[in-house]
């Protein structure tokens, strides 16, 4: 949950085919005791089950993936 009485801290993740290591890196970041953050994920047209494995993670902070385009 967002504290306005704390910094936001804004953690950018972009992704490619990680559908391995993907659910770590979320897991880690938000089991963190400093919970002010947003997680900011980008993805560059993974073929895998990357998108899949981030969309099953339903927290507020996450806020979305978003795809690169040329």
């Amino acid at each position: 949950m967002i504290n306005s009485d704390a910094p936001l801290v804004c953690i950018c993740i972009p992704i490619y085919n990680s559908e391995k290591t993907i659910a770590e890196t979320l897991h880690s970041i938000l089991n963190q005791t400093y919970s002010n953050l947003i997680i900011n994920i980008v993805d560059n047209h993974s073929t895998d089950d990357t998108v899949a494995v981030v969309e099953k993670f339903n927290d507020p902070r996450k806020i979305g993936r978003a795809s690169c385009r040329e």
